[in-house]
């Protein structure tokens, strides 16, 4: 058994004893504040539909690009930036290990989704207590039945994908008059289940009011290949993501 098993098994048996803790906010929030006079680093606030409005802090591009890739995602229903920490008592120190992650994500299925978001270049990939760290908090959130993965700066910002959900999410807020939303699902039934892009736009008053019915969940199209007026645009089937619900990323 290597050291890194031996302390992960450690751990594990102590968790057994203490427990490890999920801190969250009282208010539901986001726990950690970016933002304070001891950081000297890019942050900014982004107004989430899917946080219920919020507006969540983050501090890099690629962070709030898997925010808007989320918003964008049917399968996504709700999202929240840096939404606990994990304390996890150990037994060769005094202070517990801290954890927090940078995302939250709540998918139809009822999956939760705890992500860790990089850039390539980051330092701690070959920080070996860092990379211990990550491996406790995974077994924590294995024993909640969450999953935890890592996702880099090129996988969410690199692609077309990105792209299109950062267009998407500029117009979460537009106002759709529910007459034209009515409007479009029923043209969408009538003509089958698809209708084209250009069409769809057309019925429900321009691309924008389009756009925002996605982040809606209302209707739907494939945001890995470019928008065109013949791109096939469809109702969301939410009895079907709530058996299984699989996120674009």
């Amino acid at each position: 058994m290597t050291k890194r098993d031996a302390r992960l098994s450690q751990i594990a048996a102590g968790m057994m004893q203490s427990g490890p803790r999920i801190v969250e906010s009282e208010d539901g929030g986001p726990l950690r504040l970016i933002i304070n006079g001891r950081h000297i680093k890019p942050t900014g606030r982004y107004p989430a539909f899917k946080a219920d409005g919020a507006s969540l802090p983050y501090e890099a591009e690629h962070e709030v690009g898997l925010m808007e890739i989320s918003d964008a995602d049917k399968a996504v229903i709700s999202i929240l930036a840096q939404p606990h920490r994990v304390e996890i008592p150990v037994p060769w120190q005094n202070r517990p290990l801290i954890y927090f992650p940078d995302l939250r994500r709540d998918l139809a299925d009822g999956t939760v989704e705890i992500i860790e978001t990089k850039r390539e270049d980051d330092r701690r990939a070959k920080d070996p207590h860092y990379q211990f760290k990550l491996d406790v908090v995974r077994e924590v959130y294995a024993g909640e039945d969450w999953t935890f993965r890592t996702l880099m700066e090129k996988q969410i910002l690199g692609g077309r994908l990105y792209r299109n959900a950062h267009e998407i999410s500029t117009w979460a807020y537009a106002k759709v008059p529910s007459t034209r939303q009515f409007a479009l699902e029923g043209a969408i039934d009538a003509a089958g289940g698809t209708l084209p892009f250009g069409k769809a736009a057309e019925i429900v008053g321009g691309a924008p009011l389009l756009y925002a019915l996605v982040v809606r969940r209302s209707v739907y199209f494939d945001l890995k290949l470019p928008v065109s007026d013949d791109l096939p645009v469809m109702r969301v089937d939410h009895d079907a993501l709530r058996r299984h619900s699989p996120p674009l990323l």
